[in-house]
């Protein structure tokens, strides 16, 4: 299998997929089936991408609070209020101190967002990065504002 680089001649994913929904509603195993594809990597919930830090604030302002957002955490919308940020980094190929360095040397959100599955993708050697947390789905209008492809 060829990584993405070579196979769409981009460093970093286009078109990424979201998922989200209630509970019991079949995201998991969606995800899980997605996952299953030779071109797609799904990790386990990042818990990222319904926290309404990363689209209502500076980027600025990000970088300076990431340390505390992994730490304590930051609330999110819907059914229940999820702290935790950035769950199970290791398993991303990131640990705390190299996500901080990389959010300094990024410019904007997107850079960061793709620079951090980048090095997933290039781990599992596949192509299209996805991300399942149940409560994205109270940003989706947000998340295509990022990608809107």
């Amino acid at each position: 299998m060829t990584h993405f680089k070579e196979h769409f001649g981009l460093d970093h994913c286009e078109n990424p997929i979201i998922i989200g929904g209630s509970g019991s509603t079949g995201s998991t195993l969606l995800s899980t089936i997605l996952n299953r594809h030779p071109e797609v990597a799904i990790g386990p919930e990042l818990s990222l991408f319904n926290k309404p830090v990363l689209y209502q604030q500076p980027y600025t302002k990000f970088k300076r609070n990431l340390d505390r957002y992994i730490n304590i955490g930051t609330s999110t919308k819907g059914w229940y209020l999820y702290w935790r940020t950035f769950r199970e980094l290791e398993h991303f190929g990131w640990d705390k101190n190299s996500i901080i360095e990389l959010s300094n040397e990024c410019k904007n959100f997107r850079e960061f967002i793709d620079r951090f599955f980048t090095r997933y993708l290039t781990i599992n050697e596949k192509n299209i990065w996805g991300e399942k947390t149940p409560s994205n789905s109270y940003y989706f209008d947000s998340f295509l504002k990022l990608y809107p492809k």
